[in-house]
Protein backbone atom coordinates (compact mmCIF):
# COMPACT_ATOMS: atom_id res chain seq x y z
CA UNK A 1 0.00 0.00 0.00
CA UNK A 2 1.25 3.24 -0.94
CA UNK A 3 1.63 5.92 1.93
CA UNK A 4 1.72 9.60 0.36
CA UNK A 5 2.95 11.33 2.95
CA UNK A 6 6.26 9.64 2.08
CA UNK A 7 6.45 11.37 -1.04
CA UNK A 8 7.67 14.81 -1.79
CA UNK A 9 6.33 17.03 -4.59
CA UNK A 10 9.39 19.63 -5.80
CA UNK A 11 10.09 21.96 -9.05
CA UNK A 12 13.45 22.20 -10.69
CA UNK A 13 13.90 25.42 -13.19
CA UNK A 14 17.55 25.28 -14.39
CA UNK A 15 19.75 26.25 -17.17
CA UNK A 16 21.58 23.17 -18.60
CA UNK A 17 25.93 23.73 -18.08
CA UNK A 18 26.79 22.27 -21.59
CA UNK A 19 23.55 22.54 -23.47
CA UNK A 20 22.10 25.84 -21.60
CA UNK A 21 18.39 24.13 -22.73
CA UNK A 22 15.81 24.79 -19.73
CA UNK A 23 14.58 22.32 -18.15
CA UNK A 24 11.54 23.30 -15.80
CA UNK A 25 9.35 20.57 -14.45
CA UNK A 26 7.63 19.19 -11.32
CA UNK A 27 9.31 15.60 -9.81
CA UNK A 28 7.80 13.26 -7.28
CA UNK A 29 10.01 11.63 -5.45
CA UNK A 30 10.12 8.53 -2.78
CA UNK A 31 11.18 10.03 0.88
CA UNK A 32 11.66 6.87 1.86
CA UNK A 33 12.52 3.38 -0.23
CA UNK A 34 11.66 0.09 0.94
CA UNK A 35 13.87 -3.00 1.19
CA UNK A 36 12.45 -4.21 -2.57
CA UNK A 37 13.70 -0.20 -4.21
CA UNK A 38 16.79 -1.07 -2.08
CA UNK A 39 17.52 -4.21 -4.18
CA UNK A 40 15.97 -2.88 -7.57
CA UNK A 41 18.58 0.06 -6.52
CA UNK A 42 21.59 -2.42 -6.32
CA UNK A 43 20.52 -4.36 -9.32
CA UNK A 44 20.36 -1.34 -11.86
CA UNK A 45 23.81 0.49 -10.25
CA UNK A 46 25.13 -3.18 -11.13
CA UNK A 47 23.52 -3.68 -14.33
CA UNK A 48 24.52 0.15 -15.51
CA UNK A 49 28.74 -0.93 -14.49
CA UNK A 50 28.31 -3.91 -16.53
CA UNK A 51 30.09 -7.32 -15.98
CA UNK A 52 33.85 -5.52 -15.16
CA UNK A 53 32.47 -3.00 -12.39
CA UNK A 54 36.04 -3.62 -11.02
CA UNK A 55 37.59 -1.44 -13.86
CA UNK A 56 34.74 1.39 -13.89
CA UNK A 57 35.80 5.35 -13.37
CA UNK A 58 34.78 7.10 -10.13
CA UNK A 59 32.35 9.40 -12.47
CA UNK A 60 30.74 6.34 -14.04
CA UNK A 61 30.34 4.42 -10.08
CA UNK A 62 28.97 8.23 -9.06
CA UNK A 63 26.45 8.05 -12.51
CA UNK A 64 25.30 4.62 -11.68
CA UNK A 65 24.79 5.51 -7.88
CA UNK A 66 22.88 8.40 -9.41
CA UNK A 67 20.92 7.23 -11.60
CA UNK A 68 20.29 3.73 -10.06
CA UNK A 69 18.64 5.60 -6.97
CA UNK A 70 16.85 8.26 -9.13
CA UNK A 71 15.19 5.38 -10.93
CA UNK A 72 13.55 3.85 -8.42
CA UNK A 73 13.04 7.39 -6.32
CA UNK A 74 11.34 8.65 -8.59
CA UNK A 75 7.61 8.47 -9.06
CA UNK A 76 6.27 11.02 -11.47
CA UNK A 77 8.35 13.40 -13.41
CA UNK A 78 7.88 15.62 -16.27
CA UNK A 79 7.44 13.86 -19.70
CA UNK A 80 11.14 15.02 -21.12
CA UNK A 81 12.70 12.94 -18.14
CA UNK A 82 11.19 9.47 -19.39
CA UNK A 83 11.72 10.70 -23.20
CA UNK A 84 15.87 11.24 -21.83
CA UNK A 85 15.34 7.68 -20.15
CA UNK A 86 15.24 8.40 -16.94
CA UNK A 87 18.17 11.72 -17.52
CA UNK A 88 20.45 8.82 -18.83
CA UNK A 89 20.25 10.54 -22.62
CA UNK A 90 20.54 14.06 -21.20
CA UNK A 91 23.95 15.87 -22.06
CA UNK A 92 23.79 18.44 -18.76
CA UNK A 93 25.56 17.03 -15.17
CA UNK A 94 23.71 19.97 -13.18
CA UNK A 95 20.48 18.89 -14.28
CA UNK A 96 20.40 15.37 -13.17
CA UNK A 97 22.71 16.71 -9.87
CA UNK A 98 19.93 19.16 -8.86
CA UNK A 99 16.69 16.85 -9.27
CA UNK A 100 19.13 14.28 -7.19
CA UNK A 101 20.28 17.11 -4.76
CA UNK A 102 16.00 17.70 -4.09
CA UNK A 103 15.39 14.44 -3.48
CA UNK A 104 17.86 13.24 -1.29
CA UNK A 105 17.57 16.23 0.54
CA UNK A 106 13.53 15.06 0.57
CA UNK A 107 14.58 12.05 2.13
CA UNK A 108 16.87 13.71 4.61
CA UNK A 109 13.92 16.20 5.42
CA UNK A 110 11.40 13.22 6.09
CA UNK A 111 13.65 11.50 8.07
CA UNK A 112 14.67 14.30 10.34
CA UNK A 113 10.29 14.81 10.84
CA UNK A 114 9.75 11.05 11.74
CA UNK A 115 12.86 11.63 14.35
CA UNK A 116 11.01 14.13 15.75
CA UNK A 117 7.75 12.48 16.47
CA UNK A 118 9.10 9.48 17.50
CA UNK A 119 11.27 11.65 20.02
CA UNK A 120 7.98 13.28 21.05
CA UNK A 121 6.77 9.85 21.54
CA UNK A 122 8.83 8.57 23.41
CA UNK A 123 8.66 11.36 25.71
CA UNK A 124 5.24 11.21 25.99
CA UNK A 125 5.73 6.87 26.89
CA UNK A 126 8.06 8.22 29.54
CA UNK A 127 5.71 10.66 31.12
CA UNK A 128 2.98 7.88 31.43
CA UNK A 129 5.24 5.46 32.81
CA UNK A 130 5.83 7.75 35.43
Amino acid sequence: MADNSLEHTFNIHVQGDRTFDIWDGQFTVKTMLSHADQMRQDSLRREFLGPNAQFATDRAITQADTFADLAVRITKAPDWWAANRGGLDLKDDNVVTKIHEAALKAEKDKTDELRKKGAAAAEALKAVGT
